[in-house]
């Protein structure tokens, strides 16, 4: 796959979009991951997880918003000096990991800026008698996203306090004041488990429950396999 364009939605974010065959990919749908290889970075070859923001198969592209983590690990360093030209590889299949409910009216989505790409998929595959609401934990303001959707949204971004101790507030607080069909967590991987305790703890069902650990403190390259299923 060869970068054909790159941009920046926000100070934080760079917007990569590569082109290749992808004639055989499956349609991602909402949320969708797919393992991303970095060939050239300055720790050499790496592979990481990250959301397909967008997919255009006739044209063979695909859209990837890298965050600029302050860490500096290798593939914010590449994402960092990327630029048209440059090459990557997409591994395997994209998996989605939301879809609409038929019998479901209200979400409630939740994450911290890794997760904004896929809540912004989601957000675009509801239903124009759907509404959302949105919660998201940003360093600053600077990081806020609009996002688009056929349904009512609403939406608040809570600013990073450093333990996802707001955005679990934030969160139970929503909970508690109004009933949501389906409730969609994705963010650090304790702070995930806290806000799914917490939760079961109000009574949420754990079939409209769906949360996910996109990252992990103290590690390079979380599993993107954490659901959180150990916290029933």
């Amino acid at each position: 796959m060869v970068v054909v364009e790159v941009g920046s939605p926000t100070p934080r974010t760079v917007r990569v979009v590569v082109q290749g065959d992808l004639a055989d990919w499956p349609e991602p749908g909402a949320a969708a991951h797919t393992k991303v290889f970095l060939p050239d970075t300055p720790s050499g070859p790496v592979m990481r997880t990250y959301t397909v923001r967008h997919f255009h198969r006739a044209e063979g592209l695909v859209t990837i918003d890298f965050l600029l983590n302050p860490g500096l690990g290798p593939a914010t360093q590449w994402a960092a000096r990327v630029v048209p030209g440059m090459r990557m590889e997409l591994g395997g299949r994209s998996r989605s990991a939301f879809s609409p409910d038929p019998d479901a009216g209200r979400y409630l989505f939740a994450g911290d800026e890794s997760a904004l790409p896929a809540i912004a998929t989601c957000l675009e595959s509801l239903p124009a008698s759907a509404h959302a609401c949105v919660i998201a934990e940003i360093p600053d303001e600077a990081e806020a996203q609009s996002f688009t959707s056929p349904a009512t949204v609403t939406g608040q971004w809570v600013l990073l306090d450093g333990d996802g101790s707001a955005l679990k507030g934030e969160v139970i607080a929503a909970a508690r004041a109004e009933r949501y069909d389906r409730i969609w967590v994705a963010c650090e991987a304790a702070t995930m488990r806290a806000i799914r305790r917490a939760l079961l703890d109000e009574g949420v069902p754990t079939d409209r429950l769906t949360t996910r650990g996109y990252w992990k403190r103290g590690e390079s390259d979380h599993s993107d396999h954490d659901t959180g299923a150990d916290v029933s």
